[in-house]
């Protein structure tokens, strides 16, 4: 071998060695929570720019010789705000003496600005000038004005000072135009792992949209699919504007090999033996509440029915499924509270209450051993923790936990019940807390920090069983805040529902009612407060329907320039002056109209203020001395009529499938094996409708594939069907029903009146929403979301999650948008068209939608029959089935019978001579 060949094999030796040695390195590294303290609290520097108008502020004016202006803005939680950051204002300043006095033309100051960060005085600067136009003024930010963790919320305040020129009769405006900037730097530090903040941090409301990922197992099941639906309306009902998005675990360790995944929250739902994400982060990171591989083979044979007084045994079963002798085993067990010890063989040890172990010296390779448990139930209920069932626990471990095995059973009502019942298969994993088992049917809620980000978390919702998942999503959807729950980890144990939660709407509501506190806003001008409130779709509002308004302001105020105005659904309602009279115990009623009610949605009452201080106010008046208090109190007072049968329009959505308050009575159906934009879709819907219900918690139905098919089960749900034609039993069964069907047994869209045939060519995509009454209850209604791709059905679930109030009619055609709009939506009413009018209709929505006219020939049977096409007639010709108007028709065959009788006078005449 050549001197090359061997240095080049050399170094490939030694490649491999420190490939290797890295390895075990990395391996150590990721086991060691140290590791994971370093990571997250590696430091990013970044920074950040907004304008004003960016942060959603306008031009905003001071008058001389006081004035006030606040902007508000929160921050992210794992934001440090530090040196160097700023504030750029851009403003103009004018002043005009209105009489003239001595001295005019040598004054040399017009007065202070001053400028705030949270009441902390940052920069006071002098106008030496009567006119500066667009004028940058730099005010810097000290590193600990923004960085009290106990508030989220900052406010900037500038204030005019111009107190000394009370005496002068002047006009000076100062404005703060748009174009000024928020500049920061910071850093990131790791966010608190605490669910007790939850739905934190992965909902922050700061400067960019929040976001966060479900990841799902790639085949997600009914079980996994109800979990993340309730959570995704939960998030809805306690978040604004959260962009959810959806992936598989497969599709995310994939992209994790390629570097290809993004940097975002994510919430992985599932059992550690369908989720591979979930199985993958036990292996990999360090859990809160690990889990463990079961190793060798351990299970539990007991009474079906136990009864009080009964005496009964356990059979403990452990086999040896590894190639080697296993020795120090130890089988522990936890025999049911509410039970005596009898007896044990072999014999065991008593370790405690209810605990009992045997020792194992050694155990061959697929050899098998069993243990036997007798005890005795106590003779009432009332002595047991869980009265109707009972659970026992046997744990097999060496020097940690290698195996648990659960048996519960339902309690009998007679002695000497006959029958047993074996544990179940428990999967490949197991979780333990303090190196203890955990309940087989304890939901898990972990939150760690992404180990792909450490400025990103993961929350697991995970368990040992499919219920187990459920409970732990339940908990996420049930609960606002976790007081028991402090820390990055929580077992759910049981969930206890509310009593049955009904459809019915109060003709009474409070502001507190709707979720309302009292609300104060301080400083001058324009200020504006907002509030929604739902009308059933099926109410009419009468004359006796009125909004009593509650309120109070500051005494310091000029009744003469100050209002208040109220705006219902943006349409001015009533305005009043802010004077003494209702400085304390204001109220305003006003009668409700029901013209200008939205029925089946929420309603906007918007209360705007204008306040300023007297002219003749000199002195300058702290910001919390203008203020302005709604009080929770105010009253809605909706008196209506029942107006009969719904009415069904996608111009009330999401109403009628928010009226049960935690939506128990919708019906998620999709294919069975639903493709990750479906499971997007039905994820966003989840959270619109989360986002209008009034349910502390949320319990939406999923089903998959043939099991939508249930009549009897159908019957009591609004049913929102998600998929295409060729995918969807549900969808391929109402077809025949909807405004738009598709061709039978395809995803192609071909709509025919007479002889006019509607087409869409083969590789279009268009998104389709159509709601009907369900087949299967009138009172209920059906969404089809659907089209005739894939790309055209995410179109239609963000149209219908996103743009759902640009949406009406029963028919809504969905395609990508130009420019800063994402989708395109043309809406159509099919009720009450003329065939004409469809097609009028369908074709102005739709240009591709080609009007062609087909006749049959019968050329031959079967495969010989074919089609002679026509030319395309005018989209409003009237339908006479054979393509032409009957009156053209008979001028035809008058002008035929003419020529006819023209031409036999004419041959007559001919053979006379």
């Amino acid at each position: 071998m050549s001197k090359a060949n061997k240095s080049f094999r050399h170094v490939l030796t030694w490649r491999k060695v420190v490939t290797l040695v890295l390895s075990l390195v990395i391996e150590i590294a990721i086991a060691d929570p140290a590791f994971h303290t370093v990571v997250a609290q590696s430091v990013v520097h970044s920074s950040f720019h907004a304008t004003l108008e960016e942060l959603g502020y306008g031009e905003r004016t001071l008058s001389s010789p006081w004035g006030s202006t606040q902007y508000s803005f929160r921050l992210p939680s794992n934001w440090f705000v530090e040196d160097g950051s700023y504030l750029d204002f851009e403003f103009g300043y004018f002043f005009t003496e209105t009489e003239h006095s001595e001295g005019t033309m040598t004054r040399q100051f017009f007065g202070d600005l001053l400028f705030y960060i949270d009441d902390q005085l940052l920069q006071v600067y002098s106008l030496d000038t009567p006119a500066l136009e667009h004028t940058h003024l730099r005010v810097d930010i000290p590193s600990n004005a923004l960085n009290d963790q106990s508030s989220a919320y900052h406010d900037i305040r500038l204030e005019l000072d111009a107190a000394f020129l009370c005496g002068v009769l002047h006009k000076a405006q100062l404005i703060v135009y748009p174009e000024s900037v928020l500049s920061l730097n910071y850093s990131l530090t790791p966010h608190a792992l605490d669910l007790a903040d939850y739905p934190r941090p992965l909902y922050q409301r700061s400067f960019e949209p929040d976001q966060v990922r479900f990841v799902l197992p790639a085949q997600p099941s009914e079980v996994e699919l109800r979990a993340a639906s309730s959570i995704a309306a939960k998030l809805g009902d306690l978040t604004g504007g959260m962009n959810i998005g959806v992936t598989s675990d497969v599709n995310w360790l994939r992209d994790v090999s390629r570097g290809l995944n993004d940097s975002e929250h994510l919430l992985v739902i599932g059992q550690p033996d369908r989720n591979k994400l979930v199985a993958w982060l036990g292996e990999n990171v360090v859990l809160p509440i690990p889990m463990r591989h079961r190793e060798m083979a351990l299970s539990t044979r007991g009474p079906a029915l136990p009864a009080p007084g009964d005496t009964f045994s356990y059979t403990i079963t452990v086999t040896n499924t590894t190639r080697i002798s296993q020795t120090s085993l130890i089988l522990v067990d936890n025999f049911p509270s509410g039970t005596d010890l009898v007896g044990c063989n072999p014999a065991c040890t008593e370790v405690g209450d209810n605990e009992i172990h045997w020792q194992l010296n050694s155990l061959l390779p697929e050899a098998t051993t069993s243990f036997y448990l007798t005890l005795r139930l106590t003779d009432t209920e009332s002595s047991l923790v869980q009265p109707h069932f009972l659970e026992n626990v046997a744990v097999l471990s060496s020097w940690k936990p290698l195996n648990a095995s659960y048996l519960t059973v339902e309690l009998g009502r007679t002695t000497g019940s006959e029958g047993w019942t074996t544990s179940l298969d428990q999967g490949d994993y197991f979780f333990v807390q303090d190196e203890q088992p955990v309940a087989n049917g304890d939901g898990v809620l972990q939150e760690i920090f992404s180990p792909w980000d450490s400025n990103k978390v993961v929350l697991l919702v995970t368990g040992a069983t499919d219920d187990a998942v459920y409970k732990a999503a339940q908990a996420l959807s049930l609960e606002t805040h976790f007081p028991d729950l402090k820390g990055p980890a929580g077992l759910i144990r049981e969930i206890r529902y509310s009593p049955p939660l009904t459809e019915t709407f109060s003709v009474n509501h409070t502001l507190a009612d709707l979720g309302y506190t009292d609300k104060i806003v301080y400083g001058m001008y324009g200020q504006e407060i907002t509030y929604w409130f739902p009308v059933p779709l099926g109410w009419s509002l009468t004359d006796d329907a009125y909004f009593r308004l509650l309120f109070g302001h500051s005494a310091a105020i000029d009744e003469r320039v100050s209002t208040l105005t109220v705006l219902l659904n943006d349409i001015p309602w009533a305005s009043v002056s802010l004077d003494e009279s209702n400085a304390t115990g204001g109220v305003l009623e006003l009668d409700l109209p029901d013209s200008r009610i939205k029925h089946g949605t929420s309603n906007k009452i918007s209360i705007q203020s204008w306040m300023q201080v007297s002219k003749d106010q000199c002195e300058r008046i702290d910001i919390e001395q203008v203020w302005l208090n709604i009080s929770q109190d105010s009253l809605l007072h909706l008196e209506h009529r029942e107006q009969g049968a719904d009415v069904l329009d996608l111009d009330y959505f999401p109403f009628p499938f928010n009226t049960q308050p935690d939506l128990s009575n919708v019906l998620f159906a999709l294919p069975s094996l639903p493709e990750v934009a479906e499971v997007e879709g039905m994820l966003r819907i989840a959270y619109a409708l989360g986002s209008s219900a009034t349910g502390d918690g949320f319990r939406p139905f999923v089903s998959l594939g043939e099991e939508a098919i249930d009549a009897e089960r159908l019957s009591y749900y609004h049913i929102v069907a998600i998929g295409r034609p060729s995918t969807s039993p549900l969808i391929r069964q109402i077809n025949p029903l909807l405004p738009q069907p598709f061709v039978p047994g395809t995803d192609k869209v071909e709509h025919q009146i007479g002889e006019v045939l509607l087409r869409l060519p083969p590789d279009i995509s268009l998104g389709y929403i159509q709601e009907i009454p369900s087949p299967w209850n009138d009172d209920r209604a059906l969404l089809a979301v659907t089209g005739t791709t894939d790309e055209g059905i995410e179109w239609a679930t963000y149209a219908l999650s996103q743009k759902y109030w640009r949406l009406e009619g029963n028919l809504a055609l969905v395609r990508e948008g130009e420019g800063e709009d994402e989708v395109d939506i043309q809406s159509i009413d099919t009720r009450g068209l003329t065939s004409s009018g469809r097609v009028s209709e369908m074709t102005a929505a739709v240009p591709e939608l080609t009007p062609v006219v087909t006749v049959t020939a019968a050329v031959g049977d079967g495969e010989d029959a074919g089609e002679i096409a026509q030319p395309t007639p005018f989209p409003g010709t009237p339908d006479t089935g054979s393509g032409l108007p009957t009156w053209v028709m008979l001028v035809v065959g008058v002008t035929v019978a003419t020529i006819v009788i023209i031409f036999a006078i004419a041959v007559r005449k001919s053979k006379r001579r």
